[in-house]
């Protein structure tokens, strides 16, 4: 082809004013694999069930000439495999893929087995076929690679038990079955300017860029995902037409939200931009949420400020030529706590919006480890929540009988004991905080015993502190549980992650802390139903 005779043309037809080469791509821009590189797609089991009656038949063909020793013959095949209901393994067969670069396994295993039977005795002659591979091709597996997909797998499980079929056997699925695997790779269909790499390399830039032109195509259509070879979607024919009609298309591959950079979290103004313009299929147009204003812009960069009352979620937007787009999704401002759902006895749900709370009658919260209390902060009507919007929280404890603990989503809280938890906290990014918000919220239902009503234990725990053994005993035997009472016992830590269980016999157990990193941890007595806790102190 490089010397087919036309200057310069490397192989491929030369492009003129009234002449375009493009390519549509079946496989995927994005480095989606067809499969798993070395991983099976077809385990196809064949089985002969060599019922009585069967064996009178295969007896019938040895004993053409003396029936009576056919059928006997017959009788001992079909007492061997039929009486007990069992079936003779004809052939198995299993393949994978070729393995990835460095990489050596085996393609192909397979056994079959030949019958031979004679006037006095018969065997089976049982064989092996085994073929492995090496891949030396830095490109990768091409079983695998992203591509336009083709379905050998089927058409070979398809063959195989129609082949069994007809030759009256019966066939089953075992491991794995993959329908599809790589036929033309993306590198392939791109005629990439540049093979010798992996050809799993994501795609997912501007290949026809003046800085950066890795095809011969003036421009090419392909997506995300892996599709039939020589399948056409609606995206495509329409992309194909325009091209048909004389109307020169830009390159369609899928864009990385990524590529546009800025900042997530805003305070005045910020400057959101793509750095490499070859990242991007042509100059972008500019929107923005009626929160913020553009106060600069062009083809690959947008400079925006707050509006006087802009707070909250926002975005920018960059829309190209063809259609495609890319937003970045901005916090404007402070945080804002919005919602705080609780974990009660019954579902409810407290609303706030920076506004101080503490309730006087607060709603009961169960004494729980796995209760916890979520404060949800601001997600937006997106469906991927901000990010960066809350760098920190801050709390204060007003008591001791509860833990509290913080990410950038979420307050998880675990009560100790009975009493109230009773805290403040407040959200900080690089704005600011948010006001104080105080939380309060009785905690009962700890336990039916009157003891525990009154914050009195059943149990009593030593040493603690303890840097090794901790014994659990009965702190009164006046008031101990009845005889047929089932008591267990969990160590959670401070997040509410559970560390041991304790087996508690005859009101008494003893476990190890030592391989417990210091802190302290809460452990939890459930003595049918009702939750007693401790805090011990891990040294």
């Amino acid at each position: 082809m490089n010397t087919n005779g036309v200057a310069g043309s490397g192989g491929f037809p030369v492009s003129n004013s009234n002449f375009r080469k493009i390519s549509i791509i079946n496989g995927s821009l994005s480095g989606v694999k067809n499969g798993v590189e070395g991983g099976e797609y077809l385990n196809v089991r064949g089985f002969k069930d060599p019922t009585f009656g069967e064996g009178l038949i295969a007896g019938s063909i040895i004993g053409s000439v003396v029936p009576f020793v056919g059928t006997i013959t017959g009788g001992i095949l079909g007492g061997l495999f039929g009486a007990s209901n069992a079936n003779v393994t004809v052939l198995r067969c299993k393949n994978s893929f070729y393995p990835a670069f460095g990489q050596t396994n085996d393609i192909f295993n397979g056994d079959g087995q030949n019958f031979t039977i004679g006037w006095s005795v018969w065997h089976i002659n049982h064989k092996w076929y085994n073929l492995r591979g090496i891949n030396n091709d830095l490109r990768g597996s091409m079983d695998v690679v992203p591509g336009g997909t083709f379905t050998t797998g089927k058409i070979l499980r398809d063959e195989i038990t129609k082949g069994l079929d007809d030759a009256g056997m019966s066939s089953e699925m075992r491991g794995t079955n993959i329908d599809k695997h790589s036929f033309i790779s993306s590198f392939s269909s791109l005629a990439h300017l540049q093979p010798f790499q992996s050809w799993s390399n994501s795609l997912n830039t501007n290949l026809v860029c003046a800085s950066n032109k890795l095809t011969p195509f003036d421009s090419y259509f392909g997506q995300k995902e892996n599709t039939g070879h020589i399948k056409l979607n609606k995206e495509l024919v329409n992309w194909l037409l325009e091209e048909l009609e004389g109307n020169h298309q830009l390159p369609n591959y899928p864009l990385n939200p990524n590529d546009l950079t800025g900042p997530a979290t805003m305070c005045t103004t910020a400057t959101y931009s793509f750095e490499d313009i070859c990242k991007i299929p042509s100059n972008a147009t500019w929107t923005q949420s009626s929160n913020l204003q553009i106060t600069g812009s062009n083809g690959f960069s947008i400079n925006v400020t707050k509006t006087p009352s802009g707070s909250g979620e926002g975005f920018v937007k960059a829309t190209f030529q063809n259609g495609q787009s890319i937003t970045k999704k901005v916090w404007i401002g402070i945080p804002q706590i919005t919602t705080i759902e609780n974990c009660f006895l019954t579902q409810a749900q407290v609303p706030i919006t920076n506004v101080p709370i503490h309730a006087d009658t607060p709603p009961p919260l169960p004494c729980d480890p796995a209760c916890k209390t979520l404060f949800y902060n601001p997600v937006n009507n997106y469906n991927v929540p901000f990010t960066g919007f809350i760098e920190q929280i801050e709390i204060e404890k007003f008591n001791t009988n509860f833990q509290v603990t913080a990410t950038n989503t979420m307050l998880n809280i675990m009560p100790h004991t009975i009493g109230f938890v009773d805290f403040r906290f407040r959200a900080t990014n690089a704005c600011g905080s948010t006001e104080w918000l105080y939380f309060k919220q009785k905690i009962e239902n700890c336990g039916t015993n009157s003891n525990q009503s009154q914050n009195v234990s059943v149990y009593t725990i030593f040493p603690n502190p303890s840097n090794n053994i901790v014994n659990i005993a009965l702190r009164d035997l006046n008031n101990q549980p009845s005889a047929n009472t089932t008591v267990t016992g969990e160590l959670y830590d401070l997040n509410g992650q559970p560390k041991t269980t304790v087996q508690i016999n005859n009101n008494q157990a003893s476990f190890s802390v030592a391989s417990l990193p210091r802190g302290i941890y809460i452990l939890n007595i459930n003595v049918n139903g009702q939750v007693e806790g401790h805090q011990i102190v891990v040294e």
